[in-house]
């Protein structure tokens, strides 16, 4: 009689987490990375901070596995007190001064101060980043929005945020990588590879372990095609005079733009 198979062990948590294109999330909530213009990655630290009294930021990195080498170094370095809040302590302690009468320094009472003073104007709703665009661009981050909202992509005011005012091409990256695990990722079909899962099938081989070998095999071609396509210019055994390549955005009129670097990882996330 077989005995029964012993549980596998959860599987550890990663380390880093994707939020969205183009940003990731330490699995201790500490760190987030952002990749800026240029392609070159942003470490933002929540623990410590500026003398702003705002999240630290370091950088940049030419890569993404640069920028998590220097996270894991500052999260094994005590994080620095924040000069402003030393600021704030010392304004704290000083001694605050108490009025000696009810009157002001003309003479006349508060009430009959605030009686004669108009009453302050009505508070404007504070501007968003959409309010501060240009009338163009305005038009074009709300159709933008609407659209990835009717495709079904998750943060999408976040992604066109980060493509108009971080000069980052993200709405673009988040579409093609929507369109490559639409068209790569999708379950395996055709009339040969019926008979090779069948085969294996007989072989042995449960339903789940085909599919799963076949998922893998396709997220393996995917990230080997993309540090080709997308990571690269130029094929390094091919003589120089022969062109290269880069892969870019494109308008509705087929103009060029901004240069395009996607990850497999940004592709598995669009085919959640």
């Amino acid at each position: 009689m077989a005995r029964p198979r012993a549980p596998k062990p959860p599987k550890p948590p990663k380390p880093w987490e994707r939020e969205t294109p183009g940003r990731y999330r330490s699995s201790d909530g500490r760190f987030a990375i952002d990749q800026g213009g240029a392609g070159r990655w942003f470490v933002i630290d929540e623990g410590q901070h500026d003398d702003l009294g705002l999240a630290r930021t370091l950088g940049p990195f030419d890569t993404l596995d640069m920028a998590k080498a220097s996270a894991d170094e500052q999260r094994a370095t005590p994080p620095r007190e924040s000069p402003l809040r030393t600021r704030l302590a010392v304004a704290a302690s000083r001694p605050k001064l108490k009025a000696i009468t009810g009157g002001r320094a003309d003479g006349s009472h508060p009430s009959e101060r605030a009686a004669a003073e108009p009453a302050p104007p009505p508070l404007q709703p504070k501007p968003t980043w959409l309010d501060r665009l240009p009338a163009a661009d305005q038009r074009r981050a709300r159709a933008w929005i609407g659209a990835l909202e009717g495709l079904g992509i998750a943060k999408a005011e976040q992604i066109v945020r980060r493509d108009l005012e971080g000069g980052v091409p993200a709405v673009a990256t988040v579409v093609l990588a929507r369109a490559l695990a639409r068209a790569a990722l999708a379950p395996p079909e055709g009339q040969e590879l019926a008979r090779i899962a069948a085969r294996l099938e007989r072989a042995g081989a449960r339903d789940e372990d085909v599919r799963a070998y076949a998922a893998l095999v396709a997220e393996d071609v995917l990230e080997r095609a993309l540090a080709v396509l997308s990571a690269r210019e130029r094929d390094p055994d091919a003589p120089s005079r022969l062109p290269g390549w880069r892969l870019v955005e494109g308008d509705t009129e087929g103009a060029v733009g901004r240069r395009l670097i996607l990850s497999a990882d940004e592709v598995l996330g669009a085919g959640d």
